[in-house]
């Protein structure tokens, strides 16, 4: 059971208190006695300025955060899941800029402009394929916005990319992944991961083989 002690200051209050038996101390002094020395003196008034200093960086850190948190949860899915695809589809070119286009082979110095990460099951009508590594290859821009996704040559193309083994389970998990529905926390962490595996990669820390795709791939 707690003892009562008398109010007697000590550390940065020593030299102040009541002398007053009290349960409940601050800076060994009673409570009355702490805000007196708290206000009334300069060691208190320093502690109370640090204090106040402290506090309010805490306060502007939480509602930097909170500011954050409710701005990520104002987006929608649809925003969230082409944030997430930005830097795998970057991935996704460095992966196969070597490679030539999957549907007609030509191969054109490595530029942004000139090669589409385009989508073999297509992106907007199956949700749960958006981030497969199978789906998705570097294809010429013309391919893939001018013939429509050239559907016969990519089709070619991505059985002797990944191999019919590889193909054969694609097809198998299409449909019933097809309107899957992606969680926004989740999409949150892809982009993250994504983003990191890129920078990675660009700075020369981590080859192109070695990224982890696994967090966008659906069973």
């Amino acid at each position: 059971m707690a003892r009562q002690k008398k109010c007697k200051g000590n550390g940065k209050s020593k030299g102040f208190g009541c002398g007053a038996p009290k349960y409940i101390h601050k800076y060994g002094l009673c409570l009355d006695c702490f805000k007196d020395w708290l206000f009334g003196s300069e060691q208190g008034k320093e502690l109370l300025k640090r204090t106040n200093v402290r506090a309010k960086k805490q306060v502007q850190q939480f509602e930097r955060k909170e500011f954050k948190k409710k701005k990520i949860e104002s987006k929608s899915i649809a925003v969230l899941i082409i944030e997430a695809r930005q830097p795998f589809q970057k991935l996704i070119r460095i992966r196969d800029h070597r490679k030539g286009c999957i549907c007609c082979k030509n191969i054109l110095p490595f530029e942004i402009g000139k090669y589409d990460a385009g989508h073999y099951f297509k992106a907007e009508l199956y949700s749960g394929l958006i981030f497969h590594p199978d789906n998705v290859h570097g294809q010429m821009v013309y391919c893939n916005q001018y013939l429509h996704g050239n559907e016969s040559g990519y089709t070619n193309g991505i059985v002797k990319r990944i191999g019919w083994e590889r193909y054969q389970k694609l097809n198998a998990i299409k449909d019933s992944i097809k309107s899957y529905k992606w969680d926004r926390y989740k999409l949150i962490e892809m982009k993250k991961h994504y983003q990191s595996e890129l920078n990675q990669v660009e700075k020369g820390l981590k080859s192109i083989d070695d990224v982890d795709w696994n967090i966008g791939i659906i069973n």
